[in-house]
């Protein structure tokens, strides 16, 4: 039986998302070069010479490349059908969660456009292939927390996040806030069973959280040879990443409008202040367990990131779109053009 908000209309929909899929790739292409650098950026997790010590974790997107390559020629060739592949579910994924929660086909293909213009406009010389899968995991991270009753659901995204990219770390943590809540907010309806319950899913979070840790340092520690660019990143031994945080907080506050990296500031601003409204004045549990995954995102940037480094934005991009949704939808701005019929 076919869902509630499926309508003709919806085939078109879906057909405008492929075409817009595809001119989205085909323009990425043509940013990049001949995408060699790029290959041999994701091939160089699997050789265990990455840029850097911080890239070994992140196994999932180089050898799902290394399995395409079983069937392409190169390693190239399957890096840009993994990432033709990648931009088409994202799109498609996209539009099909903006449609069940009854946004118009209109709505949801201009959103996809929108994901689409945001994506190219926030592209540098680098894109990796766990950038990729994290604008999928995250698109659907969003979703669950803003609009699915069973927030408990994102952590089965967990294992496959993880093995992607570190920032994975944080689904545990939201979910953690989640049982919180329910815990002190709720407490005058909850029985004792119902409190040991959270705990326990709390407790089991956090087991989730130091295995994550392990992952991430024996795989850094053990699979790591030596950085593509010579030497051991011996510098980095310790924590694993690069520490920005000090560069950054000069760039936000100080010579940011005169470094290059004035537009991604004044966004990060603008955004960082809108949402900070949203979180005062609502008391949707759901959009502020969203907001507070965005400001994570946010302050691990600031910390181990490069602002202008575009590219760390992309899972901003799905999630800041269900947010202001959700914050509409809240309001009753005529549900945002929800209407099944429109």
């Amino acid at each position: 039986m076919m869902p509630a908000w499926v309508e003709r209309k919806d085939f078109s929909g879906l057909l405008l998302t492929i075409v817009v899929s595809a001119l989205t790739f085909r323009a990425l292409y043509m940013m990049h070069g001949d995408w060699k650098d790029l290959a041999d950026a994701a091939y160089g997790v699997i050789t265990g010479r990455p840029h850097w010590r911080a890239f070994q974790n992140r196994l999932l997107g180089p050898y799902l490349v290394l399995g395409i390559n079983t069937v392409v020629p190169t390693y190239r060739q399957s890096l840009l059908v993994f990432t033709a592949l990648g931009l088409l579910a994202q799109n498609a994924l996209f539009y099909i969660l903006l449609r069940s929660i009854y946004l118009s086909v209109r709505a949801a293909v201009l959103c996809v456009c929108f994901w689409s213009f945001m994506f190219l406009v926030l592209q540098d010389y680098w894109i990796y292939t766990w950038d990729m899968i994290d604008i999928l995991i995250f698109t659907i991270i969003s979703y669950i927390i803003l609009f699915v009753d069973n927030k408990r659901l994102m952590i089965f995204l967990y294992p496959t996040a993880i093995l992607n990219r570190e920032i994975a770390l944080f689904v545990p943590v939201i979910c953690i806030f989640y049982e919180v809540y329910s815990i002190f907010y709720s407490r005058k309806y909850l029985t004792s069973i119902n409190k040991r319950e959270h705990i326990l899913y709390c407790i089991t979070y956090i087991i989730f959280i130091i295995c994550g840790f392990i992952y991430i340092k024996l795989s850094r520690d053990y699979l790591f040879l030596e950085s593509s660019f010579g030497g051991v990143d011996g510098g980095n031994q310790f924590i694993g990443n690069h520490v920005n945080l000090f560069h950054n907080l000069k760039e936000i506050f100080f010579v940011g409008f005169l470094s290059g990296s004035e537009a991604y500031v004044v966004t990060l601003w603008m955004v960082v202040i809108y949402l900070s409204i949203i979180f005062i004045e609502t008391n949707n549990i759901s959009i502020r367990l969203a907001i507070l995954l965005f400001y994570m995102i946010v302050v691990n940037i600031i910390i181990f990131g490069l602002l202008n480094e575009a590219r760390v934005y992309f899972p901003l991009i799905s999630l800041a779109i269900f947010i202001y949704i959700a914050w509409q939808c809240e309001r009753g701005q005529g549900r945002l053009d929800l209407s099944p019929g429109n």
